[in-house]
């Protein structure tokens, strides 16, 4: 059934008058109920690139939306998933297809925080919900919401090395930085702390190579063989993703090189999490899925109940966490993961 209520569809929809940019919209759109008479909440998650980590998003947002459906008498929750692939242009033309849809709430996780505004600014110029998940820069939208900290991550990741560095003064390490994607600029910030390290102890860190790896096994894999042969002194990888890192130390086995390496990853991704149970890197900074990906689904189903309040919306000081093999068991039980082996 559909609800008679009028869409808002103006061109800058929210936007009147006197509008207050620190709080989201009111919309009063038409929507449909389901056989046992529940709003129908439908939710479009554009996402950045579907890759491992996603996976593990998804296995967790799905969840949650199990959860809230049994728990309550009055809505219905859904959610369908676009995968953007790391294109900007492509992004644009999913938010369009989205929009299309009508759903209640779009997600967009973006592949780039300036590219990316014209897909947020389109869905809210459509009068539909959206939420921001990378930090876009427009007050076009309805939700800013911090899943994941990119300089919180970073920070880990300096702290992790300064204390390794501390444990033993003697050492210096000769480091290989690799990023991402150059589309995806937020997630360089991954990589910020240790390179401002680098430069106030130049005799401690020596960063010897930096380069993108996709966020792939294979090209990360590539990109690993080039640096064995071009800077035999590596001795110290930090990786923007598990992905990536598991191609890395693929190569680093194949030439006999991986034992005289450390390795700080990124994504706490199942492959991530395996590797260091198994002792093959000193870490990962990982984001617990249930309440990163949880309190999105949380924040849509706000938005619809008009129950939420602020614009800003941030769990990364809870979701984002060092793990090591000393708190790896207990992580593994707080996010609700086990390993299939």
């Amino acid at each position: 059934a559909d609800n008679a209520a009028p869409a808002d569809t103006a061109a800058d929809s929210g936007a009147a008058e006197g509008w207050d940019t620190s709080k989201p919209r009111k919309l009063d759109n038409p929507y449909e109920t389901t056989s046992d008479g529940k709003r129908a909440v439908r939710i479009i998650y554009v996402m950045d690139q579907n890759d491992e980590a996603h996976m593990l998003e998804d296995i967790k947002i799905r969840e949650r939306i199990d959860e809230i459906n049994a728990s309550r008498s009055d809505i219905f929750v859904t959610m369908e998933n676009m995968d953007s692939q790391g294109s900007v242009d492509k992004q644009l033309a999913d938010a369009e297809a989205a929009i299309a849809m009508q759903p209640d709430v779009i997600i967009v996780n973006a592949v780039d925080t300036v590219g990316s505004i014209p897909a947020v600014e389109a869905v809210w110029n459509a009068g539909i919900y959206v939420i921001d998940t990378r930090g876009v820069e427009t007050d076009k939208k309805d939700v800013h919401y911090f899943g994941i900290g990119e300089p919180m991550v970073g920070q880990m990741v300096g702290d992790f090395v300064k204390q390794y560095l501390d444990a033993n003064p003697d050492v210096s390490i000769n480091v290989g930085l690799l990023d991402g994607s150059p589309v995806h600029p937020e997630q360089s910030k991954r990589l910020t702390i240790i390179k401002q390290m680098a430069q106030e102890m130049p005799d401690r860190i020596n960063i010897v190579a930096e380069q993108f790896g996709m966020w792939k096994a294979d090209t990360g894999m590539a990109v690993m063989e080039d640096w064995i042969q071009a800077h035999p002194e590596m001795d110290y990888l930090i990786s923007c993703s598990d992905e990536m890192t598991v191609g890395c130390i693929n190569a680093m086995r194949a030439a006999n090189v991986f034992d005289k390496f450390k390795i700080v990853s990124v994504n706490g991704s199942m492959s991530g999490l395996t590797m260091v149970r198994d002792n093959e890197i000193e870490c990962t900074v990982g984001f617990d899925r249930k309440i990163s990906m949880g309190r999105m689904i949380d924040a849509a189903v706000g938005l619809i109940d008009q129950s939420l309040e602020d614009k800003i919306f941030d769990v990364s000081d809870e979701s984002t966490v060092l793990i090591t093999p000393d708190n790896l068991v207990s992580y593994m039980e707080r996010a609700e993961l086990t390993f299939d082996d």
